[in-house]
């Protein structure tokens, strides 16, 4: 096995541009980022010689597409070096280290793995428009689900027809109170939701009588509010405790 000091770092070069594949997964070329390389290689050839792509043993570039791309339209020799075994995960961490991946890129990425997972996550990225925070955390439901856990393609949906119901009660919110989807409020929400007594109607109810959201920062303050809303002028017997 070799070691980081046994790596073949030998830089190659060929014209032969139908070698080089895109690996699956990869995110989507910018021909505007193109453009810029093309302008720059043309500033100055050699820098091609000194930054070479990087490929596997397939071929598949790792690191580079754009510079090939670039070099293609130029139609200047490609400079490359090929280390075996290098696959989607390094493509990730060595595109985070220049421009950052959003989650959007990682979603689609898997997405064309055939993930199913990160597909439903588009899907529902797209409907609700919420963030990334509280999507996952809509997606995952009582099942814990860091970023981290996410950017290594292990997503995992517990009920998608109970995320569909929360996500759509959330939006409920949104002709009263235009901070509906901010994360504290949302959390909040979802401890609400996940009561068994939990009635959106009377909720929904309450706001229409002309009870106020306020701005809040962190989820207590907010849950606090809504139980208070959600329990006013009932008797005793009827409120609900949901902090």
């Amino acid at each position: 096995m070799k070691t980081m000091n046994q790596v073949d770092q030998t830089i190659k070069s060929t014209n032969e541009y139908s070698l080089f594949q895109r690996i699956n997964g990869n995110r989507k070329i910018s021909q505007a980022h193109i453009n810029k390389l093309v302008e720059a290689i043309k500033g100055d050839v050699s820098c091609i010689t000194y930054n070479p792509i990087l490929v596997n043993e397939k071929f598949e570039v790792i690191d580079g597409q754009h510079r090939l791309e670039a070099i293609k339209q130029l139609e200047l020799p490609v400079f490359y070096i090929q280390e075996k075994g290098l696959k989607l995960n390094n493509v990730q961490a060595l595109n985070s280290k220049t421009k950052p991946w959003t989650p959007m890129d990682y979603a689609k990425s898997f997405s064309e793995l055939g993930i199913k997972e990160y597909q439903t996550y588009i899907e529902f990225k797209l409907k609700y428009k919420l963030n990334h925070d509280v999507l996952i955390n809509f997606l995952s439901l009582s099942q814990p689900m860091t970023g981290e856990s996410f950017k290594n393609g292990k997503l995992r949906i517990e009920d998608e027809e109970r995320s569909h119901d929360i996500c759509n009660k959330l939006l409920d919110f949104s002709v009263h109170y235009e901070r509906y989807r901010y994360r504290s409020f949302a959390f909040a929400f979802k401890i609400m939701w996940s009561n068994e007594n939990y009635d959106h109607t009377r909720m929904l109810n309450k706001l229409e009588s002309g009870h106020k959201i306020e701005d809040f920062v962190n989820t207590n303050d907010y849950l606090r509010l809504l139980e208070t809303i959600y329990n006013h002028g009932l008797p005793t017997q009827k409120k609900q405790r949901f902090y």
